[in-house]
């Protein structure tokens, strides 16, 4: 028997006397940079993905007129557009200034407008050279083109010298 123990402590010692190679040695600094590595591109992924999600409060929040907003669209025209509510319905004067933000108009002043509050008919002035702006401004909130009109200076100081200004009246609070 001890013969066989013997044996069997041989066998231990020189099994631990033979240590196998690392595979994988990292020194203490290798480990620090990889580390480093793996938490910025965690930081990357979580600010690609935040900013790429949709924004849960814009999209819970109702739309009090129960109309579709676009997005602004990048200016297709160069105009600035002032829109003033003439009637006593609220948020006419924003509504309008939204559509045409959506189709590429600059926003200027949106503001009720205190030198007629009861006006019967959506008009809007346009500045020498944006004639064609204005029609296409009608268009977007379907209003004629024989409410289509140069500035005059009552409408350049109340629209704050905006290129075109638009006067919303009571046509549009049906």
């Amino acid at each position: 028997m001890t013969d066989f123990i013997n044996a069997l402590e041989e066998q231990l010692v020189t099994a631990h006397r033979e240590r196998p190679p690392r595979r994988f040695a990292v020194s203490w600094r290798s480990g620090a940079v990889l580390v480093a590595a793996a938490v910025t591109a965690a930081a990357v992924v979580a600010v690609v993905l935040a900013l790429a999600s949709p924004d849960t409060r814009k999209a819970a929040s109702p739309n009090p007129h129960g109309k579709v907003t676009l997005p602004a669209a990048e200016p297709r025209y160069d105009a600035t557009v002032a829109v003033l509510n003439g009637t006593t319905v609220t948020g006419l004067a924003r509504l309008a200034a939204e559509q045409l933000v959506a189709l590429g108009f600059r926003e200027g002043v949106v503001t009720n407008d205190t030198t007629n509050p009861h006006r019967q008919r959506t008009t809007i002035y346009y500045e020498p050279g944006y004639r064609e702006q204005a029609q296409a401004a009608a268009a977007c909130i379907e209003v004629g083109l024989d409410r289509v009109q140069p500035m005059n200076a009552n409408a350049r100081v109340a629209g704050d010298r905006a290129e075109i200004v638009v006067f919303i009246g009571a046509d549009k609070a049906k």
